[in-house]
């Protein structure tokens, strides 16, 4: 604004002066309410968040204890088929045999994509205020 304008301009009233100072006052409000609701959605947002997270993790413990177990019960029959080999030499088991190496395929399988899912998971979110 000119040195000039600036003379030409009227004085502000105290009325006016209190009207726009009010206008502004009511616009950082209403730009205030707007942050808070967008710091609740956020925060719902988290929350849903830790609690997808939560059930990741549990349901990943989950599994890896399905893993073991099942890797745990690999071990059991291999020891069954050998001792059942051993009994009896005579009995063919090489369907057996053959299913028994399928299943630590698959069980090694289930045991490689948990492990991948298990990458995806994130860390546990940390407490509140922390």
């Amino acid at each position: 604004m000119s040195e000039e304008s600036h003379h030409n301009q009227r004085p502000v009233t105290q009325g006016e002066l209190n009207h726009r100072l009010q206008e502004l006052w009511d616009y950082v409000l209403e730009q205030t309410e707007c942050i808070s609701k967008l710091g609740e959605k956020m925060a719902a947002q988290q929350s849903d968040i830790d609690a997808l997270t939560t059930a990741l993790q549990a349901e990943d413990s989950a599994l890896n204890t399905a893993v073991t177990d099942l890797t745990a019960a690999d071990a059991g029959l291999a020891a069954e088929i050998a001792a059942l080999q051993q009994a009896n030499p005579a009995i063919d088991l090489t369907a057996l045999q053959a299913e028994f190496v399928n299943s630590q395929a698959a069980v090694a399988a289930v045991g490689t994509a948990v492990a991948a899912t298990a990458a995806m998971v994130p860390p546990a979110p940390a407490p509140a205020g922390g």
